[in-house]
């Protein structure tokens, strides 16, 4: 059975949303869940086109790979790293950070570059997967040095896979008491308030999160 999963991607005020998400089963295999997220940098040109660009590519690569050659780390830093090319080949995309997994029964296999995270919350306590990922160079870059990450998702526990905009303002704590108590849609709900209600009222960035739990 393919695991339950639940996504929400909104801009911050008042601007255009820099973030890209996508969650989807993998197309020869249905029990395999496909995730990406990218956020594409503010401040420059092109963010957007460049998180678009990213989670395109990444998902093709993911859909065109066997079930067996995604259980490898390895693929997943080659995924990185074919995003970093075809988005730095385009004159009009930023840079961007990417975050692309599979949920593989109960395996977690992926990869990333840049500062949003994923986070594998227990019974009271969590593991950061993208804990070693590098900031720079950022996919768009030709550099981009992907960081690969493996994890078992064990009975009860969930994957949460969020922008910088979803952590940065409320930090990994709290997030991970709502999720002690809260679940999929209500979850993401729960931060969104959190955040909006430490900020005057308003999302101070982008917010993108993907949820990922048992059914």
């Amino acid at each position: 059975t393919l695991m339950h999963y639940f996504t929400h991607s909104e801009a911050r005020h008042n601007q255009p949303n820099e973030d890209t998400i996508a969650a989807q089963a993998h197309p020869s295999a249905a029990h395999v869940l496909l995730c990406v997220l990218a956020d594409g940098q503010g401040g420059q040109v092109g963010g957007a086109l460049a998180s678009q660009s990213a989670v395109q590519t990444a998902l093709e690569f993911a859909r065109a790979c066997p079930v067996a050659q995604l259980m490898d780390r390895a693929t997943w830093a080659k995924l990185v790293s074919a995003a970093d090319a075809v988005v730095s080949a385009d004159p009009k995309a930023g840079f961007t950070t990417l975050i692309s997994i599979g949920v593989v029964a109960n395996q977690i296999v992926g990869a990333s570059c840049g500062d949003s995270t994923a986070l594998l919350i227990g019974k009271g306590h969590y593991t950061e997967l993208t804990a070693k990922q590098r900031k720079n160079p950022p996919v768009g870059s030709h550099a981009a040095l992907p960081s690969p990450f493996m994890a078992r998702l064990r009975p009860g526990s969930m994957l949460l896979i969020m922008s910088d905009g979803v952590w940065k303002g409320v930090g990994y704590e709290a997030i991970v008491q709502l999720a002690q108590s809260t679940h999929g849609n209500e979850l993401i709900h729960a931060v969104r308030r959190l955040q909006v209600t430490q900020h005057g009222g308003q999302l101070p960035d982008d917010f993108s999160m993907i949820v990922v739990q048992e059914p």
